[in-house]
């Protein structure tokens, strides 16, 4: 006898809206003057992938929430809704 089968989540991790670091993505991009075409050039990503995940219709795997984290230079916390403070990294002049 097998009991019921438990509906799982499509890739999502525990708590990690999918709405939620879209938004978040959107947030960095807007705040930092950035288009979706420069930020998808450089992870390497179509347009159409970056609004995807932008409106909450894709999930990034992790290299990908990586890479957008830091062409954004935001962090990876921020973007998942662990930290509330969008803070920019600093990079070192010289």
């Amino acid at each position: 006898m097998s009991g019921p089968t438990i509906k799982e989540q499509p890739r999502n991790v525990k708590g990690l809206s999918k709405f939620l670091f879209g938004e978040r993505v959107f947030k960095a991009r807007s705040i930092k003057g950035e288009s979706q075409e420069k930020i998808a050039g450089m992870i390497k990503r179509s347009n159409g992938y970056l609004s995807n995940i932008e409106n909450g219709k894709n999930y990034a795997s992790l290299d990908r929430a990586v890479a957008i984290a830091n062409a954004l230079e935001v962090s990876l916390d921020y973007l998942a809704g662990r930290e509330d403070y969008l803070q920019y990294k600093v990079r070192s002049m010289g």
